[in-house]
């Protein structure tokens, strides 16, 4: 019913500092159950903390990765995941109260969770999620999410942080046949229209994420790039 991929990059800014690491994290998750759901979500570390990376590896794959979510016939999407964060959260704030580097570092989230024609659509700080639907001539963007920082400037408002109040944004959307979710990190350059007109000409498909990663990642000062995305068949 799904056809996912995913793909990371680390920027070349990093050539300039001492912390060369990728500190993006992707996801895409088939999950098992007679009614097929699939879970897409990148996770971008904050540079300026401790360890961003460590967060968001914790998030994507200690958790999100790994964890049970119940999405069988009848499942409200919306609040089987606005209680799955903040139980992750509460649970973060308890493994690592101890720890000084993970409460004071931090991640942004984005992802979706999919079954059948129903989406989850869920964010918290400026990560991007868009859809691309299908048309009779290719493909039509659409941005999902609304980033969270103020205007003008790069700072966020909201994050996956031990040190901040946590909140995030969600959203349902119905999927059709052909559609497209796309989970982007903001190191990802292109917008949904781009997007849009890029999959339009070259299909949908895992050299199609490395080719729109790899484009954003040419500039001497790229980001981190991290992509996880999917289409329903």
């Amino acid at each position: 019913m799904y056809t996912g991929y995913s793909h990371t990059m680390s920027g070349r800014k990093r050539n300039f500092t001492d912390r060369r690491a990728n500190e993006d994290r992707v996801l895409v998750r088939p999950l098992p159950g007679s009614d097929h759901a699939i879970l897409a979500a990148v996770a971008d570390g904050v540079s300026n903390c401790a360890d961003g990376g460590a967060v968001a590896h914790w998030l994507i794959h200690d958790r999100l990765g790994l964890d049970e979510l119940p999405t069988g016939p009848g499942t409200d999407l919306g609040r089987l995941m606005a209680l799955y964060l903040r139980t992750v959260h509460d649970d973060f704030l308890a493994r690592f109260e101890s720890d000084p580097d993970m409460m004071e570092s931090a991640c942004t989230l984005a992802g979706v969770l999919a079954r059948g024609t129903e989406a989850c659509v869920f964010w918290c700080g400026d990560s991007p999620v868009h859809l691309l639907h299908r048309t009779s001539s290719g493909y039509e963007g659409e941005t999902l999410t609304i980033p969270d920082k103020i205007e003008g400037t790069a700072m966020l408002t909201d994050c996956f942080c031990g040190l901040t109040p946590f909140d995030f944004g969600s959203r349902l959307v119905a999927l059709s046949p052909g559609d497209l979710l796309i989970c982007a990190t903001d190191g990802l350059l292109p917008s949904a229209r781009d997007l849009a007109e890029s999959v339009t000409l070259h299909g949908f498909g895992a050299s199609w994420i490395e080719r729109i990663c790899a484009e954003s990642h040419a500039f001497p000062d790229s980001d981190d790039v991290g992509v996880a995305a999917f289409r329903f068949d």
